[in-house]
C-alpha cells in the first residue's frame, strides 16, 4: 500500500511541477519582430516585442534578455534586458528598488513594463553595441526567464530570433585581363616631310632661289640625315607623290605633278646620292581630298555648298565651274588665294627598318624617340619594373599615345586605371574598342563597378566563350554576387 502511494504522489508531484511551467512560460505569448543592420562600425538591434496576447499572472515577472552570440557558440554579449511585470510584482519590485538600491537585474534595464492584460502594448528596443568580428554569422537569441515571488525564478528558456545576424557580405573580386602584344619581327616606320617648293607657272624644275624653295629642301634634308645618321635605322624606300590644286583642266594638272614628282626625285637622289632604285614616284593631279580635309579648318564664305558641290558633282562634270559660279566667283578667288597654295605639293615619305632593342636601350628610345619602340619592347621595359610600381603603370599608359590605333594598348590601360578604381577614366579610354572582342573582359567589370550588372554579364559570357579565363572566373564572382 505505502507503494502504490509513493508512485501516485509522485506522478501528481510531477504533473502539477509540469502543468505550473507550462503555465508560466509565456514566450508563445510574446511575438517579436526584429532587425539588426550596421551602421558604421556599429551593429543595431531593433525589436518590437508585441504584448498584446501575454496574460501574465500579477506576481509574476518577465525578463527578456537579447543575446548575440558567436557561430562556435564561445563568444557573446547580452544586451539591455526588457522587464515584463504584473500588477502586483511591479509594485513589489519598485519598493524593492526604491529600498535597496541593488542592481537587480546586473544592468540598467532598457524597460520596465508593467503589463496591462487585455490590451495592446509594444515595447519598442533599439539599442547598439560596437560591431566585432567574431559577430559574423552569429545569432541573436532571446532568453526569458520567469520569476514568481521573491524573485524565485519558475521558467529560464531561450529562443533564436535570427541567424546569421551579420552574415558575412559576398564582395566579388573581378580579373582584368592584360594582354601580351606579338612579337613585330620587322619594325617598319616611316617619316613623312611635306614640301610646299615654288615653280614658275606651268614650270617643274626646282629652282631653290626662287620662293621659298631653300627652306622647303632643308625640310627633307634635316629628316633625310637624322635617319640616315642613325645606326638603328635602315631606309628601306623613299615615296615621293606630287599634288596639284584644281585650277586647270583635269589632264594638265595630272601631267604636272607628274613632271614636278619626277623632277623632285631627280633632284633629291642628286643631291643626296640616293640610289634611284630606292625611290617610287607617283602623282595624284587634283588634290580634292586635300581641299576637302583643308575646309574642315578654314573660315571660307560658303564652304558647305562647296563641300556639296565635291560631293555631288563628279570632276569631269564641271565640279570646279559650279564651284566658280558661287556668289559671282568671289568664293572661288577665296580658295585660290587661302586654300589651293596649300594643295601644291610633293609629300615625301622615308621608309625605313628599326633594329630591335634590349630593355636598356628602350629605356633610352622611349624618352627620345618612343616610335622607334615596338610594343613589345615597350611593354618589356614596363615589367623590368616592379608590378604596380608607377614607372611601369606610366609606360603602360604612355603606350596609349604611342599605339593609339592598337586596341591592346587602350584594353592593358583601361585594366590599369580599373585596378587603381578611375572607372570613369578606365571607360573613356575603352571606349573607342568596346566592339573588339578582347575589350570585353574589361569592359564589363567597368560595367559591374557602375551596377550595370546585366551588361556586366553578358561582356563576361561574351569573353570567356573566345577563350579569356579572367573572364570566366568574373562570370562566375557576378553570378554569385547577384544569387546573394
Amino acid at each position: 500500500m505505502n507503494k502504490i502511494y509513493y508512485v501516485i504522489s509522485l506522478t501528481l508531484f510531477l504533473f502539477i511541477t509540469l502543468s505550473s511551467a507550462a503555465q508560466t512560460n509565456y514566450s508563445e505569448q510574446i511575438t517579436v519582430r526584429d532587425s539588426i543592420n550596421k551602421q558604421n562600425n556599429d551593429l543595431v538591434v531593433n525589436l518590437d516585442v508585441i504584448l498584446d496576447k501575454l496574460q501574465i499572472k500579477s506576481d509574476h515577472m518577465i525578463v527578456l534578455t537579447p543575446v548575440i552570440r558567436s557561430q562556435d557558440q564561445l563568444k557573446s554579449k547580452e544586451l539591455p534586458k526588457i522587464v515584463i511585470t504584473g500588477n502586483r510584482k511591479n509594485q513589489s519590485l519598485r519598493r524593492s528598488l526604491l529600498i535597496s538600491k541593488k542592481d537587480v537585474f546586473n544592468g540598467e534595464p532598457y524597460s520596465i513594463v508593467n503589463r496591462k492584460n487585455k490590451t495592446t502594448q509594444t515595447v519598442n528596443y533599439s539599442t547598439s553595441v560596437p560591431a566585432e568580428d567574431w559577430m559574423k554569422n552569429g545569432s541573436l537569441i532571446l532568453q526569458e526567464n520567469v520569476s514568481g515571488c521573491a524573485f524565485c525564478e519558475l521558467v529560464n528558456s531561450e529562443n533564436l530570433l535570427m541567424s546569421p545576424i551579420l552574415k558575412e557580405t559576398f564582395i566579388p573580386r573581378y580579373k582584368t585581363n592584360f594582354i601580351s602584344p606579338d612579337v613585330e619581327k620587322i619594325k617598319a616606320r616611316n617619316e613623312v616631310s611635306e614640301l610646299y617648293l615654288s615653280f614658275k607657272v606651268g614650270h617643274w624644275v626646282i629652282d631653290m632661289p626662287f620662293g621659298n624653295n631653300t627652306n622647303e629642301i632643308k625640310k627633307f634634308d634635316d629628316l633625310y640625315n637624322t635617319v640616315l645618321n642613325n645606326n638603328d635605322l635602315t631606309i628601306t624606300s623613299i615615296n615621293i607623290v606630287g599634288f596639284a590644286s584644281p585650277e586647270g583642266s583635269f589632264d594638265f594638272n595630272m601631267k604636272l605633278s607628274e613632271r614636278r614628282a619626277k623632277a623632285t626625285a631627280d633632284f633629291l637622289e642628286k643631291r643626296h646620292n640616293i640610289s634611284h632604285n630606292l625611290v617610287l614616284v607617283d602623282w595624284k593631279g587634283e588634290d580634292w581630298d586635300g581641299l576637302i580635309k583643308a575646309l574642315e579648318t578654314a573660315d571660307i564664305d560658303s564652304k558647305e555648298k562647296v563641300l556639296e558641290i565635291i560631293r555631288t558633282v563628279n570632276i569631269h562634270d564641271g565640279r570646279e565651274s559650279e564651284i566658280m559660279k558661287l556668289e559671282g566667283g568671289n568664293v572661288y578667288r577665296q580658295l585660290l588665294n587661302e586654300v589651293f597654295p596649300s594643295l601644291r605639293r610633293i609629300s615625301c615619305t622615308i621608309n625605313y627598318q628599326v633594329a630591335s632593342f634590349d630593355v636598356e636601350k628602350a629605356k633610352k628610345a622611349f624618352i627620345s624617340n618612343p616610335k622607334l619602340l615596338s610594343l613589345n619592347e615597350i611593354y618589356l621595359m614596363a615589367n623590368s619594373y616592379p608590378k604596380g610600381s608607377a614607372e611601369s603603370e606610366n609606360i603602360y599608359l604612355k603606350a596609349v599615345q604611342i599605339f593609339p590605333d592598337n586596341p591592346l594598348t587602350a584594353v592593358n590601360a583601361a585594366g590599369i586605371e580599373i585596378e587603381h578604381g578611375n572607372i570613369e577614366k578606365a571607360m573613356q579610354i575603352i571606349e573607342k574598342v568596346k566592339n573588339d572582342p578582347i575589350a570585353w573582359n574589361n569592359l564589363g567589370i567597368i560595367m559591374a563597378e557602375n551596377k550595370r550588372y546585366d551588361e556586366a554579364r553578358d561582356y563576361f559570357m561574351k569573353a570567356s566563350q573566345n577563350g579569356v579565363s579572367e573572364a570566366t572566373d568574373n562570370l562566375s564572382q557576378i553570378n554569385k554576387f547577384l544569387d546573394e
